[in-house]
């Protein structure tokens, strides 16, 4: 089952969106799993640009390189509308659009058997356990966070919850595992996507894909300054 997941994106105060044109001269729309790596990569672009600007001798300040970072925020799109357009591959706009883990995430993965060598570009992984199953309404899908744990009576919808941070899967699984040790193990988001939607795997119907602490509380501050992600726009960052 797809939950209500959000995603994030650098966009200035009007929601037009920051792109990067990479090596290959490609315009890459990125878009976070987490708000917080938003803010990071927000933060790193001012300081290089204060570090740019105090290295000049001759300032213009219609080249202020500070200018286009000053109205740098952080915008939303739900998880759904990012893969669809990250499978697209070159937009008919001539964009690219990818869905990034956090680096810490990353790293994470890369502890893991499975895909050590790294992960191809564009790719996210997520973090579950085969043994960890939870009731269905221990979690709440409007806010987007776990529930007391109450008794479970007779048979329920249950799910396996899966999620983008290693360290939200042990919490979990405090709560809710059973008494052995947890096995952690890595799966990447696209094709788990892919599975769930074809519905092949009846047993695959039954993933949550579990959006970061505090994700859904961000999405809807947000949208409450209504900052709305512009397509067809865009603001480069060569």
């Amino acid at each position: 089952m797809l939950l209500s997941v959000p995603t994030f994106a650098i966009t200035d105060s009007s929601g037009t969106p920051y792109m990067v044109v990479d090596e290959s001269a490609k315009v890459i729309a990125y878009f976070f799993t987490s708000a917080v790596e938003a803010e990071r990569i927000i933060a790193e672009g001012k300081e290089s640009a204060r570090k740019e600007w105090g290295k000049g001798k001759d300032k213009d300040k219609d080249m202020d390189p500070r200018e286009i970072w000053r109205s740098a925020t952080v915008s939303t799109l739900p998880l759904s509308s990012v893969l669809s357009l990250s499978l697209q591959g070159r937009t008919k706009s001539g964009v690219y659009f990818k869905l990034t883990p956090t680096e810490a995430d990353l790293q994470e993965a890369l502890n893991y058997t499975s895909i050590k060598g790294g992960l191809p570009d564009g790719k996210v992984p997520l973090f579950f356990s085969d043994a960890l199953t939870v009731p269905l309404d221990f979690y709440d899908v409007r806010e987007g966070g776990w529930k007391s744990k109450g008794n479970v009576v007779g048979e329920v919808e249950t799910f396996k919850p899966i999620f983008f941070s290693r360290k939200e899967l042990e919490e979990a699984w405090g709560k809710y595992g059973g008494s052995g040790d947890l096995k952690v193990e890595v799966t990447e988001l696209t094709g788990v996507v892919k599975e769930i939607v074809n519905g092949r795997d009846p047993e695959l119907g039954r993933l949550g894909i579990v959006p970061y602490k505090g994700s859904k509380d961000r999405e809807k501050r947000v949208r409450g300054k209504g900052i709305d992600y512009k397509m067809g726009e865009r603001i480069l960052i060569l």
